[in-house]
């Protein structure tokens, strides 16, 4: 369609006579009759209501395939987001499950040493023992209960912090310095507050800071040995580095004390 022919119908759409469209167009009536016919023609309306009313269903037909064109666009996002958010949700899923997994297998650890730890006790086999926490790269310490909590057995392992074991068993060094002073006071206060309401056993989670400043996740049990009165004589404690678990997994691995 030419197009003066699209300007002829816009203005005949719009509610232009012949003779108005002639003088808005700066043509003649005879010109506009002449579009008309081949509009006709072309069209195969016998009149010009009828190529009007072929121009309206061209734009009515225009317009239902273009809601039609963005209503499938409409629907493929949706169904792309729902894609989205179940392999969104699986994924959440599965990691959920490693942490699980990986929070049992550190407990299945925590338990497996402890028992090793208390069979090798009962046994009196101290070198042993020590080769055991050695081998396992396990920090484990026994402090007295009552205050100031003298270290009373370090491991060998506690030169990965940047320590000597006779640091705290000959010089004296809390082993306090051990942990991080924001998580110091808890882990201690929360242990004895425990032990003296009963329990034999408690599992903590901290951060130790070495000696060169290195900030290092650990999770321990604590346990208490009493003496033939069932006072609390001494703690003993088992700690695993879980730094490299992440930090969703170090939160699953017990709720004691809060991470930041």
């Amino acid at each position: 369609m030419s197009q003066r022919g699209d300007e002829i119908l816009e203005l005949a759409a719009n509610g232009y006579s012949d003779k108005e469209i002639a003088d808005q167009l700066m043509i003649s009536v005879r010109t506009v009759e002449g579009h008309w016919k081949r509009l006709r023609d072309r069209t195969g309306q016998p009149n010009r209501a009828g190529v009007l009313g072929a121009l309206y269903q061209q734009r009515l037909d225009n317009l239902r395939s273009d809601y039609e064109s963005q209503l499938a666009t409409l629907q493929n996002s949706l169904v792309e987001r729902d894609s989205k958010e179940e392999e969104l949700n699986n994924r959440f899923a599965a990691f959920e499950d490693q942490v699980r997994e990986r929070s049992r297998i550190l407990h299945e650890e925590l338990n497996a040493l402890h028992t090793q730890v208390s069979q090798l006790k009962s046994a009196g086999s101290e070198n042993h023992l020590a080769q055991v926490i050695l081998k396992s790269n396990v920090l484990a310490y026994r402090i007295r209960f009552s205050a100031p909590h003298e270290c009373l057995y370090m491991s060998a392992s506690v030169r990965q912090y940047g320590f000597r074991p006779d640091d705290f068993t000959e010089r004296g060094t809390p082993v306090s310095l051990l942990i991080h002073p924001e998580d110091a006071p808890q882990v201690l206060s929360s242990a004895l507050l425990q032990f003296n309401d009963g329990a034999d056993m408690v599992d903590r989670r901290y951060r130790i800071m070495s000696k060169r400043g290195e900030i290092r996740w650990v999770y321990d049990r604590a346990v208490v040995e009493r003496d033939s009165n069932g006072n609390p004589e001494s703690i003993s404690a088992f700690a695993f580095d879980i730094t490299h678990l992440g930090a969703d997994i170090r939160r699953a691995a017990t709720p004691y004390p809060t991470e930041v």
